[in-house]
């Protein structure tokens, strides 16, 4: 700046003094020559001064039109000034520069913001007051099945009355929406929110669907429902009989299976002992244990063998229940008058038997197919009555595939055999320390499996 105002000054004064001698010759009256050259000298003076000062404030006013257009391809450096305006053309590029770069960060902010949305599971459209959309991410597109919307009212194509909640809906406000046609009707959540951007007012809406949310909700009330039907259909307490551990269990996994065990009291000195599995899950499962236990508890009498009492449910349970559904069972008939036991499967696991007299332990695999399979005469010819004596210390534990099927981190089934050793191992035991050990013995097997199937067990031990 120094030097511009020497520069400006000396040209002043030369101008001055070019004008002196003009006035100096123009009096002498006998330099005419001299006087129209000094008159032609102030003349291009005066216009290399204007010159001078309009080349200035056009580079300035080049800065300022460069800031006004967002246009950061000039440069300031200090030829374009003269040397005088270095320091002033330097200090021009460093605040464009700074621009250029606040600038820059921005749109990479933007990019990043807008790549983000695009990204994020959860439906979101932002549109002015006019409906104009600026921002809409993949997931609304997906979810609602359009692919081009520049304005929301393109969203009438899928239902009309979408667009009037989106115009309608204030910030803070939610509301729920079905939309679709019949085959295929959505259950929207939409939450708004607004906001105002360089004088204009914008509206951003989030879009959810929430019916696999209430679709869960709704499995889960079935499921509740489905554990206490469960429970209330199994026995209170465990039979009392002297000289004899009678106990029995169910844990229940989250997705309920059909489990079902009983004691019934026959006459004098009997005792019925039954455990069921219905095949499937959840609350059909366990409509059918309903309707197997009312079943059961109507055909029990003291007459009947464990095969003949079979027989007569699945012939009331054939008519009744759906086709590829079907109930596997074992009942015993336990005389603790006589220590006799008489038994039938109808194609349930295998019963588990320590015969301490001949300190054997095996599997009992009476012959029977389930309940509800196959028509009567077909089932009749299947099934057959197995009786043996019990004798002291002698263990008999039936139990469902919830506790063979249970598996570990490597998929391996906990399995028969290992469910044959461990009754070996621990039939010494009570039985309500046989079944208590066992649970603890699956969840170390399982490590951090999660249960997928109702476990039931019955332990009989004789002392």
């Amino acid at each position: 700046m120094k030097n511009f105002r020497v520069n400006l000054i000396l040209r002043i004064i030369l101008l001055v003094i070019s004008v002196g001698a003009f006035y100096y010759v123009i009096f002498d009256g006998h330099q005419t020559v001299t006087a129209i050259i000094l008159g032609a000298v102030i003349i291009l003076e005066i216009y290399s001064l204007i010159r001078y000062v309009d080349f200035t404030n056009r580079e300035l006013s080049k800065f300022v039109r460069s800031i006004n257009y967002s246009d950061f391809s000039q440069s300031f450096k200090g030829k374009n000034l003269g040397g005088s305006f270095k320091e002033l053309s330097e200090a021009f590029t460093f605040v464009m520069n700074q621009i250029q770069k606040v600038r820059s960060e921005k749109e990479e902010n933007f990019q990043y913001l807008q790549t983000v949305v695009k990204h994020i599971g959860i439906g979101l459209i932002c549109f002015t007051e006019d409906g104009k959309v600026e921002i809409v991410n993949d997931a609304t597109k997906n979810l609602l099945k359009v692919y081009d919307i520049k304005n929301i009212k393109n969203l009438g194509s899928v239902d009309k009355q979408l667009v009037n909640v989106m115009n309608q809906i204030h910030a803070g406000e939610k509301m729920l929406i079905k939309v679709g046609k019949r085959e295929e009707i959505k259950q929207l959540s939409l939450s708004a929110s607004e906001f105002k951007l360089r004088n204009r007012y914008f509206k951003l809406i989030s879009l959810q669907d929430i019916g696999s949310e209430i679709e869960m909700e709704r499995m889960e009330r079935e499921l509740e429902i489905a554990h206490q039907v469960q429970f209330r259909l199994l026995p209170e307490k465990n039979p009392t009989i002297q000289g004899y551990s009678i106990n029995g269990t169910c844990i229940p996994a989250k997705e309920v299976g059909g489990d079902y065990y009983d004691f019934i009291e026959i006459g004098d000195s009997k005792l019925g002992i039954v455990i069921g599995d219905v095949s499937g899950k959840g609350l059909p499962a366990a409509f059918y244990m309903t309707l197997t236990k009312g079943i059961f508890q109507s055909s029990v009498n003291s007459d009947l063998s464990p095969s003949d009492v079979l027989i007569k449910i699945n012939n009331l349970l054939k008519n009744t229940i759906e086709t590829g559904t079907f109930v596997t069972m074992f009942y015993a008939v336990l005389d603790y008058s006589n220590h006799r036991l008489t038994y039938a499967r109808a194609g349930h696991e295998p019963a588990i038997y320590y015969d301490s007299g001949k300190n054997k332990i095996d599997f009992l695999r009476p012959n029977g197919i389930g309940l509800g399979i196959k028509s009567g005469a077909i089932f009749e010819k299947n099934i057959e009555n197995r009786e043996l004596i019990i004798n002291k210390n002698d263990v008999l534990i039936l139990y469902t595939d919830g506790f063979t099927d249970a598996q570990n981190n490597a998929k391996d089934d906990f399995g028969r055999k290992r469910l044959l050793k461990f009754v070996n191992d621990n039939k010494d035991k009570s039985s309500k320390e046989l079944i208590a050990d066992l649970i603890k013995d699956i969840v170390k097997f399982e490590g951090q499996i999660k249960q997928y199937d109702d476990m039931t067990i019955i332990s009989i031990k004789r002392n």
